[in-house]
């Protein structure tokens, strides 16, 4: 493979607030895990890691923390595959200077943990199959063909890959969003040391015939149900007036703005919940997410936001500030104007499609997400072979928020009232 990679890269505008929200108990990475039909063989997973992380030289790769700024760099030896310890673990400094993405494999699962400031879904999930795809080449001798999608290991990155897309979709018409509070759930500040998953599979057929019961998207249906559920939490727990409940949900922008970029290039619209919309019935809460949702996904808009973030990182002041100084005051603006707006983040990456040459070997794919820093809780989705799966993650003191949601979507599903 010709070397056509630079030694270091200028993080993109989302990796700014994911590198200065990072600290001991706390990175924003998620997970990704494919079971196929039978045990991992970790050499020859090994084999197939040396043979793909020079493909994606912004995504396995390392952070330098410097004088003023940060730095992405390509990492020059393969990651060494690991047993899985079953939980998302927190990378500290040291790990982020080394390699931010975890190869693991237990039975017969192999599973991608990725730093946020790598990439985003879209990048991972490139990253990931196309792994998975050396592996069973090199473990059965599988012909899976190569695609846009899945490229051949040796071919070098394109450049197209490389780009920063937030600078290029940049209109210099900045549009500030104003803040709001949230309700945040109970349990924020308790134990991080580890992470528990709760899992509710159900057919995406079913889930989707639900959804054009009343006439909105998937995406719509599922976040509505957890606003709902959260305001039901909250007005067991809240004495006093009530707080509106604000569904963080990740877009890929690349819906909006074409880029091949395997940068991240993503963003999140807040669809809310006000208080007195407490005990409107279901069709009317749908009504107002699908609104919300469809009004603050137009590309004039989200072309302003944009915008408005570039504004920032540009600012003559944010290149002069010493790090340290600087990630001292993001990390205040993330803790005032950041996590407190949005009560959960429910992320869908869709429907992954794999070449029927490598569906007969993977049985099942999920993702996971670390919950958030102020709220114990966050929720993936994705969808498989016709499956569905929601992962809730969560901090171990807590349980309450897995068994409402999932309990509303069991009555929708049913067809009863919610």
């Amino acid at each position: 493979m010709k070397n056509t990679t630079c030694s270091q890269y200028a993080i993109d505008n989302a990796s700014i607030l994911f590198l200065a929200q990072a600290r001991k108990d706390h990175t924003n990475t998620f997970r990704f895990s494919m079971v196929l039909s039978e045990d991992i063989c970790p050499d020859t997973l090994q084999r197939a890691v040396d043979q793909v992380y020079k493909r994606f030289p912004t995504i396995f790769a390392r952070f330098r923390f410097g004088a003023f700024h940060f730095h992405q760099i390509p990492i020059t030896a393969p990651p060494q595959v690991q047993r899985d310890p079953g939980c998302l673990i927190t990378m500290g400094r040291k790990e982020l200077s080394t390699c931010a993405y975890r190869v693991y494999y237990e039975g017969k699962r192999i599973s991608i943990e990725a730093f946020h400031a790598l990439t985003d879904g879209y990048g991972a999930i490139r990253s990931f199959t196309t792994l998975v795809a050396a592996y069973l080449r090199l473990r059965y001798g599988a012909q899976i063909p190569a695609s846009k999608t899945l490229p051949e290991t040796q071919q070098a990155p394109l450049p197209q890959e490389l780009e920063d897309a937030f600078l290029r979709y940049n209109t210099e018409k900045p549009k500030r969003i104003p803040s709001r509070y949230a309700y945040q759930l109970p349990g924020g500040n308790g134990d991080r040391s580890t992470v528990r998953t709760s899992s509710y599979s159900v057919p995406a057929s079913d889930l989707l015939d639900a959804a054009h019961r009343y006439h909105v998207t998937i995406n719509t249906l599922i976040s509505t149900v957890m606003a709902d559920s959260i305001m039901d939490i909250q007005k067991q727990h809240r004495e006093g007036k009530l707080q509106p409940v604000r569904i963080m949900v990740p877009v890929d922008l690349r819906r909006i703005f074409p880029s091949e970029t395997l940068r991240n290039f993503s963003y999140y619209i807040l669809p809310t919940m006000e208080p007195q919309d407490t005990g409107k019935p279901l069709s009317a809460l749908l009504r107002s997410f699908s609104g919300q949702i469809q009004a603050q996904l137009q590309k004039e808009h989200m072309g302003a936001v944009i915008s408005n973030n570039v504004k920032l990182q540009n600012a003559w002041y944010m290149r002069v500030i010493p790090l340290p100084i600087k990630r001292a005051l993001m990390r205040l603006v993330c803790c005032f104007f950041g996590e407190p707006t949005s009560s959960v983040t429910v992320t869908n990456l869709g429907n992954v499609s794999l070449p029927e040459e490598m569906q007969r070997y993977v049985q099942h794919m999920d993702v996971m997400l670390t919950p958030r820093m102020l709220s114990p809780y966050g929720c993936a989705i994705l969808s498989y072979k016709g499956t569905l799966t929601i992962n809730v993650s969560r901090f171990p003191q807590q349980g309450e928020l897995e068994e409402v949601f999932f309990r509303k979507l069991d009555r929708i599903l049913h067809g009863d009232p919610v």
